[in-house]
């Protein structure tokens, strides 16, 4: 990270002057990191929270570069790796919204729609540890009778239904609640809480039903019960939604970002339709098309803007 050397750090000065801001410093852990075609950054211009504006920057600007990407424990499909900004030179028109957004914007994509995704990721991989291990059972035979007859195992069978069950009820409301845009942060917290945890202690019961044959690399549960401690990090682990929900239940909780989305989504359906009607979010098609022109990334950094002639 590189302070500028010039006193006027005051971004709209800086862009109406240059046109452009320097941007060095450098992020780890970034999803898509190597494959994203465009950068969410949240870049520190001045102090305080009103201090973080949001630019979009394209993965082929100059001072813009990848660090070796490391390879990880599970999820082989989707890399995260560092990012790192050398003076980048990034044009007035990739501001984010307006100046001091940038922490409305790194809540939104990480808070908002980081949380939904990761449990779309938990419940995914807890869904196939359910079936793989439910196949397993009626297949393996002991004692004459298919493993899934045996009283213990059935038992272990229930609890993995009952989880599956329970944590897709959890992640189905809340995402439900967000896309219609309704004050939702507690009910996001919890359901990436119960995804993550329920994932994880179905991991171990399906490796208990497996026993040896789960250790080897031809069946897919030793992959599962990786992928699965990959999601529990990403947007706070177990023990920070805790400590959210703590603050919700002792009402000490701060102003919910579902309810900023909420009332911006409120006044738009007015604005558009003259009533206030209720949140129609895009449709699937239109999403995924959006998705691919531009592969974003968004992840938030902490760097101070360079002026031309500082470098």
């Amino acid at each position: 990270m590189e302070a500028s050397r010039s006193v006027d750090n005051d971004l709209s000065r800086l862009i109406a002057r240059h046109g452009w801001i320097g941007i060095t410093g450098h992020k780890t852990y970034i999803g898509n990191s190597h494959v994203g075609d465009l950068h969410g950054v949240i870049v520190r211009t001045g102090g305080g929270s009103k201090g973080l504006s949001a630019f979009l920057v394209e993965a082929d600007r100059p001072g813009l570069s990848r660090a070796a990407l490391k390879p990880a424990m599970g999820l082989h499909g989707f890399g995260f790796g560092e990012l790192v900004f050398d003076n980048c030179r990034v044009p007035a028109e990739n501001l984010l919204g307006k100046e001091g957004d940038g922490l409305a914007v790194a809540y939104s994509s990480s808070i908002l729609y980081g949380r939904p995704n990761l449990t779309a990721v938990a419940l995914g991989i807890h869904h196939a540890l359910v079936d793989e291990t439910v196949a397993f059972a009626a297949q393996q035979h002991r004692y004459g009778s298919p493993l899934c007859e045996l009283p213990t195992i059935k038992q272990k069978l229930g609890q993995m239904q009952s989880r599956l069950m329970t944590a897709r009820l959890a992640a189905y409301h809340a995402v439900h609640m967000l896309d219609r845009a309704v004050p939702c942060d507690p009910e996001l917290i919890n359901a990436k809480l119960i995804n993550v945890e329920y994932a994880l202690d179905s991991a171990r019961n399906a490796m208990d039903v497996h026993a040896a044959c789960g250790l080897f690399a031809d069946r897919p549960i030793e992959r599962l019960l990786r992928d699965a401690h990959h999601i529990f990090a990403p947007a706070g682990t177990s023990d920070v939604q805790l400590l959210r929900l703590a603050e919700f239940a002792l009402g000490t909780s701060k102003t919910q970002w579902s309810q900023r989305l909420a009332s911006s989504a409120g006044s738009q359906a007015y604005r558009h339709h003259g009533c206030p009607v209720s949140y129609q979010p895009a449709s699937p098609e239109a999403a995924t098309q959006r998705q691919a022109r531009i592969s974003p990334t968004f992840f938030s950094i902490a760097v101070a803007p360079t002026l031309p002639g500082a470098m």
